[in-house]
C-alpha cells in the first residue's frame, strides 16, 4: 500500500508516470491488472484520476466490461471508485439508473476497511426480483508474456450468493415508484485481504501530482509515452470457466452476472 508521496518528474514534457494505488481486488482474482489513467485532479492528499486497464488486459478471463473509462479516487487512507457506464446486457436503462459508487477508508495496511457503496435505482431494484441465484466460482488461465514475471496465472474468482433476505416493502409499489434513499446506499466492513496493489500507468496531467501534499503517490518508474501501456498479459482467452452452487441461493437482482470487476462489488452489499 502506498504511504509516501515519491514523485520523479522526467525532464521530458511526453514523460509519462508509472505509480500504483491499494483497491479492493475482489472479485477481480489477480493484482496483475494495469491500468492507463489520465489525471482529473490533485488536492491536499487527494488523487482523481480517469482510467482503464491497459491495452493488453485479458477481458474475457478476467470477465471485464471493455470500453469503460471510471473515475478512481486515491488518497493514503482511502480508495473511491464510480461509473456511469452500463453493465453489459442491460437494455433500454435511462442515464444513471445502473450508475453506482464504491468507497473504502483504511486507517493502516493491515487494519480492516469501512465501505460504503452508492448505487443508481436500477441496482436497487434488484432486490425485488425473486429469481434465486446460487454462489459460484469461475476459474481462468492468464498467460503473462513480460520477460520479469512470464507465466501462467490460474484466475479463481469466487461470487457469493446473497443471504436469504425479506423483500423489502417499497419493491410493492409497484416498479414505476421512486426507491427510498436509504435503498439507495449501504455499508459494510472489509478485510484487509480484500485490498490489493495495482499499477497504474498515469498518460496525462502529469504534471498535477505536484498539487498533493499527502501520502498518495509511490511512483516507481518514468517512461516515454511512446512505449505502450501493457499489464503483462498476451491476452490468452480463458481456458475453463465452472460455476457452483454454494448452497446459499438469494432473491439476487437479475443485473448480477451483468456486473463485472469492482462493479460487482455493489452486489456484495445488496
Amino acid at each position: 500500500m502506498a504511504t509516501k508521496l515519491l514523485i520523479l518528474f522526467a525532464a521530458s514534457a511526453t514523460a509519462q508516470l508509472t505509480t500504483s494505488f491499494w483497491m479492493p481486488k475482489i472479485y477481480l482474482g489477480t493484482e496483475r491488472i494495469s491500468y492507463v489513467a489520465s489525471v482529473v485532479g490533485a488536492d491536499q492528499d487527494r488523487l482523481t484520476l480517469a482510467a482503464s486497464p491497459a491495452n493488453d488486459t485479458d477481458y474475457e478471463a478476467l470477465g471485464l466490461a471493455t470500453g469503460s473509462t471510471d473515475t478512481y479516487t486515491f488518497a493514503s487512507t482511502l480508495f473511491e471508485y464510480s461509473t456511469s457506464e452500463m453493465p453489459r446486457n442491460v437494455a433500454g436503462a435511462s442515464s444513471g439508473e445502473y450508475a453506482y459508487s464504491f468507497k473504502c477508508e483504511m486507517q493502516t495496511a493491515d487494519a480492516e476497511a469501512d465501505c460504503t457503496v452508492s448505487y443508481g435505482p436500477g441496482i436497487a431494484r434488484g432486490r425485488c426480483n425473486t429469481r434465486s441465484i446460487p454462489g459460484y466460482t469461475s476459474t481462468q488461465l492468464w498467460t503473462f508474456s513480460d520477460t520479469d514475471t512470464a507465466g501462467v496465472e490460474t484466475i479463481v474468482r469466487s461470487f457469493p450468493g446473497s443471504p436469504n433476505t425479506p423483500i423489502p416493502d417499497w419493491c410493492n409499489e409497484g416498479s414505476d415508484a421512486p426507491v427510498p434513499s436509504s435503498a439507495l446506499i449501504n455499508d459494510a466492513p472489509f478485510q484487509s485481504t480484500y485490498f490489493g496493489t495495482y499499477e497504474f500507468i498515469i498518460t496525462a496531467g502529469e504534471e498535477k501530482v505536484s498539487a498533493t501534499t499527502g501520502g498518495v503517490v509511490s511512483t516507481s518508474s518514468v517512461e516515454p509515452t511512446g512505449s505502450q501501456a501493457s499489464s503483462g498479459g498476451t491476452g490468452s482467452t480463458a481456458a475453463a470457466t465452472g460455476a457452483e452452487g454454494t448452497g446459499e441461493a438469494a432473491p439476487m437482482n437479475t443485473v448480477a452476472p451483468a456486473l463485472a470487476g469492482l462493479a460487482a462489488v455493489a452486489v456484495f452489499f445488496l
